[in-house]
This record gives structure tokens, sequence and C-alpha cells, in this order.
């Protein structure tokens, strides 16, 4: 998948972004001193006491980001915002009557 850089304007009037992770990213609002409010859904969170590992995480969080996209001023980190385009949704072709069709 292509990465853009992070364009306010575009993600307020909907399109796709996600931190440099991987993790998707809404739109929720701009705060009065100049923030943007968005929700992130993290896809993964790591887990376990000795060995670690990778499990699901289904929840999301409300996060303040700068508007440029950029989680701390002066930094460049993982958790800046960047554009993505739509992400593919593999689907089974259909018939007229909307039933699955064997392939």
């Amino acid at each position: 998948m292509k990465t853009k850089k992070f364009n306010l304007e575009m993600f307020r009037c909907g399109a796709n972004a996600q931190t440099k992770l991987g993790n998707p990213v809404k739109f929720i609002s701009i705060t009065n001193d100049g923030k943007l409010f968005v929700s992130v859904k993290y896809r993964n969170r790591v887990v376990g006491s000795g060995v670690k590992t990778v499990a699901p995480m289904l929840g999301s969080t409300t996060e303040k980001y700068n508007l440029d996209g950029t989680k701390y001023k002066g930094a460049s980190t993982m958790y800046d915002l960047e554009m993505v385009k739509s992400y593919p949704i593999k689907t089974q072709p259909r018939d007229e009557k909307g039933r699955f069709v064997k392939m």
C-alpha cells in the first residue's frame, strides 16, 4: 500500500489516514487550542510476561495530534499520521440475485 504525506484538508473530508505503524485513524474534530482530535484503532498490542507476543486488539483510543499530523513538536516518530489509499476489499463474485458464484 502506498502512503503519502499527511494532508489535513483531505483527512477532514474523509480520506483514509493511519499512523506510521499502520493503525487506522478517524477524524473527530479540531480542538479550541489548535490540536487535531482523532480516534486511533490499534491493530496489535504486545502481551505476555517473559516471552512477548503480539495479539490483536479491538479497542481504540482518542488522542490529540498537531495539525500537521505529528504527535510531538520537533520530533518525527512512528506515531505520526500519514495518508493512505483505500484498503482493498476482497469479495467473491455474486450472481444477479446476490448469491455467491463458485469459481
